[in-house]
């Protein structure tokens, strides 16, 4: 479009019939045109001009379509497609999400862990300066507790909206630490013995509170100020206390430069070392970063998309050939740079409308140390993996993505629209995969799905052999009450850009496998079937945009042992040590069954007196797994 005077300013939008934005709006400032270009699909577009200040102006426009030599399709791997039943459970809403509205009253982004021990711990976001709330399930899952607020130090109060509130909310993230003595054994006396330490840090406007806990949740102590002005930190733990976490530095986002930061705490307590993972004036600059994981030799691996959100990068620490666990510099100041320290490679790029940056990339380690990505463009859900041992910076190293949701095949349209992907790994190339689902084709980030409120289920893929040229994934609906819907309606991805009402679910939920195998899962749903008011029946959750639920499989393990049957875990030959290293034995040997396609079960069910502090952790992590081990 054009018109006379460039002291005039008009700008220019084109939406598509979904009312989406397909380009973004013009902004020549003051000139005499304004134009824009983007890819065409056979539909009907809407051409808006907008008057940003114009004084006794008219203009004139066209539109021009010529055809441009298409890119080539993006290389994917092909895959066996089967509907599977994983059986799971009737999903369980977490108590006291409702409870007042003193705070945003909601909890997002649930992240889920398990130790060990088998104890599930569920945290998840209010938004500030809500802080985030935090769960615990010492059975399987079949009860859940609340124990408050880490970043607000709060123990669960019965008066409900007096202990809200915490220097956080913003984002969170969970890891766990291996079992430690706080209380060493002396002669005759067997120590007390903690399962390991809980890290949650929990992101407010100036930085990211870390709080740690020794007791299960039960009692923690905050760090309000881990670093200055940061952005979306990830955690992963080492040991008893190494804490790495990732975040985006917010002054190198404010002036476009790569922002990817990576710091170390050796303490469990304060970061005291870091460096950026590029240095910020010459790198890459990301669009979105995702989480970190660290393999069984401490080597942390992350990932980024690139700005235009096609090509995916993945860096590593220590760099490629380099022995020991990722190390870092202690910074002399905020900006710092490590080039010895890490490996960056762009190890995907996609074609056509393929992108990696839906929201975020999600990197997993299985138990044979092979890396995989999830990573979605809203149409597709895609996994792509790196074997053991070899540079995951480099792209020959990696398979070809392969689509997780069977685009195109009969009998799996309920996922023809995916969202917010998440991924965890089991045993060896065994992965499991869970997303949002829709049977609605389409931009899920557009006001007509708003408009018909599409409606929206959680979708669960497991793959058996996810390094195989042709793996097979196995998919099922995994969540179940209101007919599977959680949600209905837009889902906005943008952050504070999104329109009102379309970003309830925020940016992601999340899942874990236990020791067992099984995925344990904590999702955001807008939409539940509620027997707690009359009338029973489906509704949205009170006050609130959005809660958060657990559901988990009981069918098809992700891990497959020989079981222990039998174990004199007492006896000398076997090692007590409490740092979460294997244990050896040079006494008696530990009698075993061959090992089958599903877990044996246990001899006799664990108990308190199993479990008792007291007793050698590698009594207590036997008991847990089922293992019958009776006192010497």
């Amino acid at each position: 479009m054009d018109w006379i005077s460039p002291t005039n300013d008009f700008d220019l939008r084109v939406y598509d019939d979904c009312g989406c934005l397909v380009a973004p709006a013009s902004a020549q400032g003051f000139t005499n045109f304004e134009e824009v270009t983007f890819t065409a699909a056979a539909g009907t577009y809407r051409v808006e001009v907008l008057v940003f200040a114009v004084v006794g102006e008219s203009y004139s426009a066209n539109a021009n379509l010529f055809t441009a030599a298409p890119e080539p399709p993006t290389a994917l791997r092909t895959a066996n497609y089967q509907l599977f039943d994983f059986m799971f459970t009737p999903e369980t809403g977490l108590p006291e999400q409702q409870r007042s509205l003193v705070f945003i009253d909601q909890d997002v982004e649930p992240e889920i862990e398990i130790d060990r021990f088998g104890t599930i711990y569920i945290s998840a976001i209010r938004g500030v300066p809500g802080g985030v709330d935090f769960w615990r399930s010492d059975n399987a899952g079949a009860s859940i507790q609340y124990l408050g607020q880490p970043d607000g130090t709060q123990n669960p109060n019965p008066a409900g909206a007096d202990f809200e509130g915490g220097v956080g909310g913003g984002d969170v993230d969970l890891a766990l630490g291996d079992p430690f003595f706080v209380v060493p054994p002396v002669s005759g006396v067997p120590g007390i013995q903690s399962t390991g330490r809980i890290f949650i840090t929990s992101l407010w406007l100036g930085s990211a509170t870390l709080a740690t806990s020794t007791d299960r949740g039960e009692n923690w102590v905050p760090n309000p100020f881990t670093v200055a002005a940061l952005d979306r930190q990830w955690n992963v733990a080492r040991g008893e206390k190494t804490l790495y976490q990732s975040s985006r530095r917010l002054a190198q986002l404010v002036e476009g430069q790569h922002s990817v930061y990576l710091q170390r705490a050796d303490d469990g307590a304060l970061f005291t070392k870091g460096a950026f993972v590029q240095d910020p004036a010459t790198g890459v600059q990301e669009e979105v970063a995702g989480n970190i994981a660290i393999t069984s030799d401490g080597v942390i691996h992350g990932s980024f998309a690139s700005l235009d959100g096609r090509t995916l990068y993945v860096y590593r620490c220590p760099k490629f050939g380099t022995a020991g666990a990722c190390d870092l510099p202690a910074p002399p100041n905020e900006v710092t740079t490590c080039p010895t320290c890490f490996d960056v490679g762009a190890v995907f790029t996609g074609t056509g409308n393929l992108t990696t940056n839906n929201t975020f990339p999600i990197i997993t380690v299985d138990k044979g140390d092979n890396l995989h990505i999830a990573f979605g463009d809203r149409q597709n859900v895609y996994l792509m993996s790196c074997p053991a041992g070899l540079d995951a910076t480099k792209p020959a190293n990696w398979t070809k993505p392969v689509p997780l949701n069977a685009p195109g095949v009969s009998g799996f349209e309920f996922t023809r629209t995916t969202m917010f992907p998440w991924v965890r790994g089991g045993d060896p190339g065994k992965v499991a995969c869970m997303w949002y689902g829709s049977d609605v084709p389409g931009d899920p980030d557009c006001p007509c799905f708003e408009q018909q409120q599409v409606p929206w289920k959680i979708i669960y893929a497991q793959v058996e052999n996810a390094l195989a040229e042709t793996p097979n994934i196995f998919l099922d609906i995994a969540s179940k009450q209101c007919g599977g819907v959680i949600h209905t309606g837009q889902i906005c991805g943008r952050g504070t850009g999104c329109p009102s009402g379309t970003r309830e679910l925020a940016e992601y939920s999340s899942l874990t496998v236990d020791n067992q195998g099984f995925a344990n899962i904590a999702y955001t749903g807008t939409f539940f079937f509620d027997t707690t008011e009359a009338p029973r029946g489906c509704k949205n959750p009170r006050f609130t945009g959005a809660i958060t639920f657990f559901t988990k499989s009981t069918k098809q393990p992700l891990i497959i042992k020989p079981p222990v049957t039998k174990a004199e875990c007492e006896h000398p030959g076997i090692s007590k040590k409490g740092d979460g290293t294997t244990s050896t034995t040079s006494g008696p040997p530990i009698s075993t069954t061959a090992g089958t396609s599903e877990p044996r079960k246990p001899t006799r069910a664990p108990s308190s007196n199993l479990n008792s502090p007291a007793r050698p952790w590698i009594c207590r992590l036997l008991a847990d797994h089922g293992v019958e081990t009776p006192r010497s």
